[in-house]
């Protein structure tokens, strides 16, 4: 049973559990985040990525209370969505944004705003909130791929245009698409 929550040219979710990937422990299948029009996670051979949903379900309610809040900063929903993005990563994965990065020893990671699965950063993508009022803005992203290097060995590359997606909506319409599919998939 496929199962998408809200609407996929704003906010949504698919949630579909493959009952042939599944056991009486976990449910195996596919979560996607769908931001005005993106669906990610994909995988950069244009395939499918597939999750466990129960790490998914278990993610989302450990978060749910902070986004519940619409985590707040204006200075960050007035910047363009590229600067946004990038801003948001740096506050989780500095690295990510720039290699040669030094990060010091009590660098501590600030996930307020950070809406992403497990299987979604896997894949090289990322979701951020952040709120100005009662407007929630979500940015979508797939900020890097796996490449091979020179010796055959897969490494991250940054995307030189990274893939990223916004929409701003009113908090207790987002909150509703994750309140359902929570309801639902439980």
């Amino acid at each position: 049973v496929e199962m998408i929550f809200g609407n996929p040219y704003k906010f949504a979710i698919l949630v579909e559990p493959i009952q042939n990937w599944s056991d009486e422990t976990f449910i195996n299948g596919l979560v996607f985040y769908m931001v005005d029009g993106l669906m990610l996670p994909f995988h950069d051979d244009g395939g499918v990525c597939n999750t466990t949903i129960n790490s998914d379900l278990f993610a989302f309610k450990e978060q749910l209370t902070a986004w519940e809040k619409n985590p707040q900063n204006d200075e960050i929903f007035n910047m363009p969505k590229e600067k946004a993005f990038t801003e948001l990563l740096l506050q989780v994965w500095p690295n990510e944004v720039d290699k040669s990065l030094i990060i010091s020893d009590d660098f501590c990671e600030n996930y307020t705003h950070y809406l992403t699965s497990t299987m979604m950063q896997d894949s090289g993508s990322y979701c951020f909130l952040v709120g100005k009022g009662s407007v929630s803005r979500v940015l979508l992203g797939k900020w890097r791929r796996l490449v091979e290097n020179t010796n055959g060995q897969s490494e991250w590359n940054k995307l030189e245009k990274p893939i990223i997606n916004e929409v701003f909506l009113p908090h207790t319409e987002l909150m509703e698409v994750f309140r359902l599919a929570l309801k639902e998939i439980a």
